[in-house]
Parts: structure tokens; sequence; C-alpha cells
């Protein structure tokens, strides 16, 4: 590997860390479901940066291959919206759930720990299923076109520069979401009692800021 493919490579490896960290649509689709999963919660991040990375990398392909041929504009401009909508449904999915977890805890008696074994097991259950990595694909083709967008600006000098600066940046993405993830199920959901008040706060915390990063991207279509 030469310096200036490694070179590509870091520096795209560290613009997909802060790519994925920084994008509130991002983590406002990840923490309802990381909320849910608790132990093992870094999967959830992993299953979205697979997801998202894989759609920069096929249209990042068919974009520098087939050189213009591919509505990379008006995909993007459609998954933008579509990430909105997405984002809503998580937020009332995930709003749901406090409300309904509310109305349920007064059935048991004060201080019964049964409801609270049932709710850790129910949220351990929850999320193992493909809609993280479906998510982070969806996230990948709304985002790919500003990406592409700006790689001449890189003015990298060769083909193999760009891939390798591609790839870390994917590299890079499904890192930051997995160690977001982490740290939002072993410091964050986990010391919460599931069942409690702190719980269902977490929950309708999580879910309203997925409906209004929604709200704000099928409004403005992610600017």
């Amino acid at each position: 590997m030469d310096f200036l493919l490694a070179a590509a490579f870091g520096a795209g490896l560290l613009a997909g860390i802060v790519h994925a960290l920084t994008g509130p649509d991002h983590l406002a689709a990840i923490a309802p479901l990381s909320l849910e999963r608790r132990s093992g919660a870094w999967r959830i991040g992993l299953s979205w940066g697979l997801g998202h990375s894989g759609g920069v990398w096929v249209l990042s392909v068919l974009a520098l291959g087939l050189r213009g041929a591919v509505p990379t504009a008006v995909l993007s401009h459609w998954g933008e919206r579509l990430v909105g909508a997405v984002l809503v449904a998580i937020g009332v999915w995930s709003c749901r759930r406090a409300l309904r977890s509310r109305i349920a805890l007064p059935l048991s008696a004060p201080g019964d720990s049964f409801s609270f074994r049932a709710e850790a097991d129910r949220a351990g259950r929850t999320h193992r299923h493909p809609a993280p990595l479906g998510i982070g694909l969806l996230h990948g083709v709304a985002g790919s076109h500003h990406f592409l967008a700006a790689l001449p600006v890189l003015a990298l000098p060769n083909g193999a520069a760009a891939a390798g600066y591609i790839g870390g940046f994917g590299l890079g993405a499904i890192l930051g979401m997995a160690f977001f993830s982490w740290v939002l199920g072993k410091w964050v959901s986990r010391p919460i009692t599931p069942g409690s008040r702190g719980f269902r706060a977490a929950r309708l915390a999580t879910g309203g800021f997925a409906i209004g990063i929604g709200v704000f991207w099928l409004w403005t279509g992610g600017m």
C-alpha cells in the first residue's frame, strides 16, 4: 500500500467516523433501537453501519463506473424523504411502547420485580431482525449524492486513491455507529431498570427526538 492510498484510506476512515457520529438523523434512528436491545446494543449500530456503508459503496461504484448514467441526485432526493418517514415511524413506535408500559405497570404490585424482568426479556428479544441494516442502507442511498458530489473537491489523482477513501469512509461509519450503540447500551440504558419511569422517559425522549428529526427531513429534504 503506497503512501497516497494509505493517506486516502485514513482520511476516509476519520471522515466516516465523524459523519456517523455527527449526523442527528443517524443518532435518531439508532437510539430508540439500541435502547430496546440493551445487551449487545453495539450490534444495532454495526448492522446500521453495514447497511449505510453498503449503500454508499454500491452507489459510488455505479456512479464512478457508469459516469453519470445513474441518477444519484434523484435517488438521494426520494431517499431523504423516505428516511424522514422511517424516522417518524421509529419515533412513534418508541413512544407507543413507553405509553403502553406505563399503562401496564399499575397492574403489578409495588416492588414486584416480575414485570421488570419480563420487560427486560422482551427488550432483549427486540430487534433480532434486519431492520437496522435496512435503515442504514436507506441512509446510505439518501446521502450518497452529497458524498459523491464532494469527491472532486478532494482532488484525488487516481481511482485507487478514490476507492481507498470510499472504503475507509464506509469502515469508519461502521465503527463509529457501533461505538455509539455500545455506549448507549452500556452506559445509558443498562443502568435504567426496564419498566421504570426512567426507562419510559428514555423511550419517550429518544422517540420524540426521532420524530423531530424525521419531520425536519420531510420538510427540508435533509438539506
